[in-house]
């Protein structure tokens, strides 16, 4: 059976009509990241401090595939937690459109000026290959939010995603922007576990917009996007001795 949906925003208008049951479950939980990450980028770059406009949950039912939880009743992080922590970290990056224009922000928590590299990505609507690039460099104050940089991009393709990454001493960050709904498909990705280091290595030929990890174990990032040609490895906590382990893509 199809999965009811209980979100706000449905679901499927965003992110595409449920499919079979475990499609469904991936898109709700995925609306759940999705939720988080829009919120709190708009915070940071706005440095938004009222009341009012987040609020959340420590803790729901495991079995529920929507909520607004960012740990389940046993304690383990859900698709919330890992926005959250994405986007609480010291120096994030977003991007916001106005009008036909589009501007990166960056975001500096820190007590310290940061020096940053950063690049950007035009992924085709194939999600095959990148078609564009470009990199550029900057530094932001210590709890500041970056001068907006306006993209020199006319317009962003139908189908096509915009992918920005900062990097520097205190960690990288990625951020996307797409026009219109986000409407997800599944996608292969490629994947090995070590079971002995608790590692699980991935790489991808295309780009895998989200790569949800799950199974008896606690990973140290999940929810993840993976560029064309990447390879990314991902720890994790197993919840017992022989835990399963499961892997599921999806793309734009």
């Amino acid at each position: 059976m199809t999965p009811t949906n209980p979100s706000p925003i449905p679901a499927e208008e965003i992110l595409g009509k449920f499919t079979d049951e475990r499609d469904g479950y991936f898109k709700l939980e995925y609306m759940q990241y999705e939720q988080m990450r829009v919120a709190t980028e708009k915070l940071r770059r706005e440095q938004d401090h009222r009341n009012g406009i987040l609020q959340g949950m420590l803790d729901d039912s495991s079995h529920t595939a929507f909520g607004i939880s960012t740990t389940d009743d046993r304690g383990n992080p859900r698709p919330a937690y890992y926005a959250l922590r994405r986007t609480a970290q010291p120096v994030t990056v977003s991007i916001d459109k106005v009008g036909h224009q589009y501007f990166v922000y960056i975001s500096n928590d820190s007590a310290e000026d940061q020096k940053l590299g950063g690049v950007l990505k035009i992924i085709n609507k194939t999600s095959t290959s990148v078609i564009g690039c470009g990199y550029f460099s900057t530094t932001v104050g210590g709890g500041e939010v970056s001068t907006p940089v306006a993209l020199d991009i006319s317009a962003l393709g139908d189908g096509e995603t915009m992918v920005v990454e900062v990097y520097g001493h205190c960690g990288s960050d990625r951020c996307f922007y797409r026009n219109g709904s986000l409407l997800l498909r599944p996608s292969e990705v490629g994947y090995t576990v070590d079971r002995e280091k608790c590692k699980i290595k991935f790489e991808s030929l295309t780009y895998i917009h989200a790569v949800m990890i799950d199974g008896d174990l606690v990973a140290e990032d999940n929810c993840f996007s993976l560029l064309p040609g990447e390879v990314r490895e991902i720890g994790y906590r197993p919840l017992k001795a022989e835990c399963d382990i499961s892997v599921i893509g999806y793309t734009v």
